[in-house]
């Protein structure tokens, strides 16, 4: 009987990650090791919510800086045409520091996608290696009760067919929560310029590569995930 994966929804917290659970299989995989590197996923997207957070700490400062700046020009009446020196001055270090922050984050996101995708080849390309060889051995059995006359089914293939393809979705499906994750990085908060009415615009920075887009390169640039073959007539 074939057991349907379980759905894994797409967003999920660092602790839903390590407490993720798996089928248990025969010939399946270390408990340890998939328990480890999930561990490490969740510890690594920790590490992204906590730096995001502070950068909306700093921007949120700012913004509240920037305010009290506006309130005390309107308190004193000294609304000239003139930049104000300290209100550029402040806008230009908030734009600085958020660029720098953003910068930081981005590398961070490359870096956690490229190291989960390798981690889930070498995963995958392991498991495959594993069910290859349990159906080599269920397939030499199934010769030698082919030569004796016993022409019952052998369940071990169909089992081991199965067990590849219900793997294979929850390891994908745990990658694809981790990259939802991942993605969420790209909601920075942006400073509310709308507010700055009466306060000139700092000079605009160089524009600065959207974080989808480097996501969508660091996807393009890694090695496709291996094609799970297994069974007679398999192609090698």
């Amino acid at each position: 009987m074939t057991e349907a994966p379980h759905r894994i929804p797409a967003v999920q917290s660092p602790n839903a990650i390590r407490r993720a659970m798996f089928s248990r299989v025969r010939k399946g995989w270390d408990t340890y090791e998939v328990r480890e590197y999930l561990d490490t996923l969740a510890d690594q997207i920790e590490m992204a919510d906590g730096e995001r957070g502070r950068l909306r700490a700093e921007v949120n400062r700012l913004q509240a800086e920037a305010q009290r700046l506006r309130n005390d020009a309107a308190d004193q009446g000294e609304r000239t045409d003139e930049p104000d020196a300290h209100a550029v001055a402040l806008f230009s270090r908030a734009q600085q520091v958020a660029d720098r922050l953003i910068e930081e984050a981005v590398h961070q996101a490359r870096d956690l996608m490229t190291t989960a995708r390798k981690q889930q080849r070498d995963i995958l390309e392991q498991a495959q290696h594993s069910a290859e060889t349990a159906v080599r051995t269920a397939e030499q059995t199934s010769d030698q009760l082919s030569d004796t006359g016993y022409d019952a089914p052998v369940p071990e293939i169909e089992y081991v067919r199965t067990f590849a393809k219900v793997a294979q979705v929850q390891l994908r499906s745990v990658l694809d929560a981790l990259t939802e994750q991942v993605e969420r990085l790209g909601t920075l908060p942006d400073l509310d310029r709308s507010q700055g009415a009466g306060i000139p615009e700092p000079r605009p920075a160089a524009r600065r590569p959207h974080l989808d887009q480097l996501l969508e390169s660091t996807s393009e640039d890694a090695s496709p995930s291996p094609t799970w073959q297994v069974g007679p007539g398999r192609d090698r």
